[in-house]
């Protein structure tokens, strides 16, 4: 009479090689990175919402062109954070 052992490399070898590297590029890089494209997309919209508001509200002066100078000043910094920069 045969027996045949049961061994964990049996049973999950299919966990292991097929559906583990799946789980761990989901959680350790896409859904991070969607995030953090996500959260910049929303920063980038609410300043520029903001520079259209203010240059609505007052005429072109200097104080416009620094706060053009700033906004980009501000991306740059906001995309550095968030790449770990």
């Amino acid at each position: 009479m045969y027996i045949q052992r049961c061994d964990r490399r049996v049973w999950c070898r299919y966990y292991e090689f097929f559906v583990r590297p799946w789980i761990a590029l989901l959680t350790v890089t896409v859904i991070p990175f969607s995030v953090i494209l996500f959260c910049n997309v929303l920063i980038v919209r609410a300043l520029f919402a903001v520079r259209r508001l203010r240059s609505e509200q007052s005429s072109v002066s200097a104080a416009d062109k620094v706060d053009h100078v700033s906004l980009w000043s501000i991306i740059g910094v906001a995309g550095i954070k968030n790449w770990g920069g």
